[in-house]
């Protein structure tokens, strides 16, 4: 089954054709995950009453995505908060 959102049932007649970029060929994804990541990070430092919880560079998470099981970048957002609260300790 096929779910699409309430924006694209309303205009779905005005489309002829839906393109799913799933392995980041058409679009480049490349910078949009590590601001992610450091967007994540810098609002749950703000949560957390951390405000000034150092946040991680494109070069910090462009290190982590070397060791292995750090690809992932859901297991990368996790390290590297973890990595950065343990210096804030």
């Amino acid at each position: 089954m096929i779910r699409l959102s309430p924006a694209v049932q309303k205009n779905r007649n005005r489309f002829d054709l839906i393109i799913f970029d799933i392995d980041g060929i058409l679009i480049d994804t490349g910078r949009s995950f590590p601001m992610a990541i450091m967007q994540s990070i810098a609002k749950y430092g703000e949560l957390a009453g951390i405000p000034d919880l150092e946040q991680p560079s494109q070069q910090d998470i462009a290190m982590f995505k070397t060791v292995p099981g750090f690809n992932n970048d859901w297991d990368l957002d996790e390290g590297l908060l973890l990595f950065f609260l343990q210096q804030n300790i």
